[in-house]
């Protein structure tokens, strides 16, 4: 979880973070590939280490990130009133 919201502190000041995703999910496919394959050559695998390591993989490949586009702040320097916002059109 720590990544998860390190991430998303992140984000708020420069969207490409969100690339981080990717390459943990990369990263733990990779792991997980090499796992089961040893696994297919007979190395016996503690099943509570694998199944930890196909549920992060899972978590990582499902993760999104969705905002809700109804909320719009107005932003302001400190002290500066905030410019109005025209009304959202649907």
């Amino acid at each position: 979880m720590r990544i998860y919201f390190s991430r998303l502190n992140k984000i708020a000041q420069d969207p490409t973070a969100l690339s981080r995703f990717s390459e943990r999910y990369a990263e733990l496919s990779i792991v997980l590939s090499d796992e089961l394959k040893e696994i297919g050559f007979g190395r016996q695998s503690d099943l509570y280490d694998l199944a930890r390591l196909l549920t992060a993989n899972n978590d990582a490949r499902g993760f999104s990130l969705i905002g809700d586009p109804a909320v719009r702040l107005p932003v302001a320097k400190p002290r500066e009133e905030a410019a109005a916002r025209r009304p959202l059109e649907v």
